[in-house]
């Protein structure tokens, strides 16, 4: 049992990439704003990967709708967690810890299965030249040929305001599918 309560209507949790086959073509995922929180943490998992690499970028924008979008260059730090179908008994060799990894030139490759990736930042950052950016998504490029899953969850937490309380069904204000 947890040792702290955690209200889950404090957050807004929904996909930020929909778990697919990315191989064919680069992929957007929702936008999301950070106008009403604070913190963000972004998962990303893998499935089936058949090969190849697939560069992760984040981009930064002034609005869900993606516009005036850039790469996001602040972002140099994942976690990452490799081999997790041990868990489902299926292999004996899983990681038990996630590692801290540098991400460099904004740009992180995934390119093989069954691992998880965890990235967490506040809103503060992706605003760190005062240049009016509160939107982020994430971006795959295609990785090869092959037959390759991948999809994230992207919770938000730590709202600004008190008393605020996340919606049970999708703001249009905080994503969009594309």
């Amino acid at each position: 049992m947890a040792n702290k309560a955690v209200d889950i209507h404090e957050r807004f949790i929904h996909y930020g990439l929909v778990p697919h086959d990315i191989t064919g073509a680069a992929h957007v995922g929702n936008y999301f704003s950070m106008k009403n929180y604070r913190h963000a943490k972004i998962i990303l998992f893998s499935g089936a990967w058949a090969g190849g690499t697939s560069a992760i970028t984040i981009n930064r924008a002034k609005s869900v709708t993606g516009t005036s979008t850039e790469v996001w260059i602040k972002w140099d730090t994942v976690y990452v967690k490799a081999n997790n179908s041990a868990y489902n008994g299926e292999d004996t060799a899983e990681t038990q810890v996630f590692t801290k990894t540098t991400v460099t030139s904004y740009t992180k490759a995934m390119s093989a299965a069954n691992e998880i990736w965890v990235i967490e930042f506040d809103a503060i950052e992706l605003d760190y030249d005062n240049a009016d950016f509160d939107c982020f998504a994430l971006l795959s490029a295609s990785p090869s040929t092959n037959t390759d899953i991948l999809g994230c969850i992207v919770e938000l937490s730590e709202p600004r305001f008190a008393g605020s309380k996340s919606s049970t069904t999708m703001p249009a204000a905080n994503a969009r599918e594309n």
